[in-house]
């Protein structure tokens, strides 16, 4: 009977030491996660603001004849990235009450912007279209970007 405690205790002292071990992990994640606030949201709408204006100026270009295709298709691609990455960021972290609306809004422009560019991948893209779309997007993340920085100093 002893062998059999013996075992049964290795395993219990296995997994209470694998919870603390899940305890400490989880309270060092949560350290690092924190909300959102006014300053960060303010920073992505102007981070997104410039990767809208950036769209509508190589597609201005790119209509013009000013870029060779290749050059257009990179950039594209690399604003695209930049776009899904503040995108991510906005989707998964939480913000504070406060700049919550701002936080919302910011996401739902930056997917719009996240599918504009990789539209533009087709070939039989809209640019037109998609032109002016950057434009009003440019205005919107502009306007986001004042509240936020208006919220950031009232704070």
């Amino acid at each position: 009977m002893r062998v059999g405690t013996n075992t049964s205790d290795v395993w219990i002292q296995g997994a209470v030491a694998v919870l603390v071990l899940a305890l400490i992990v989880a309270a060092i994640a949560s350290s690092f996660v924190r909300e959102l606030g006014p300053a960060d949201v303010k920073i992505a709408a102007s981070n997104l603001r410039s990767a809208s204006s950036t769209t509508r100026q190589l597609l201005e270009q790119y209509q013009r004849g000013e870029l060779t295709k290749r050059y257009y298709a990179a950039h594209i691609h690399l604003l695209e990235k930049e776009v899904s990455s503040q995108y991510n960021a906005l989707n998964t972290a939480s913000a504070d009450d406060t700049i919550r609306n701002e936080q919302a809004e910011t996401r739902d422009l930056a997917a719009r912007l996240d599918d504009i560019l990789k539209r533009l991948d087709d070939e039989t893209a809209d640019l037109d279209s998609s032109r002016m779309d950057g434009l009003q997007m440019t205005r919107k993340f502009a306007t986001i970007e004042e509240r936020s920085r208006m919220k950031a100093q009232s704070q």
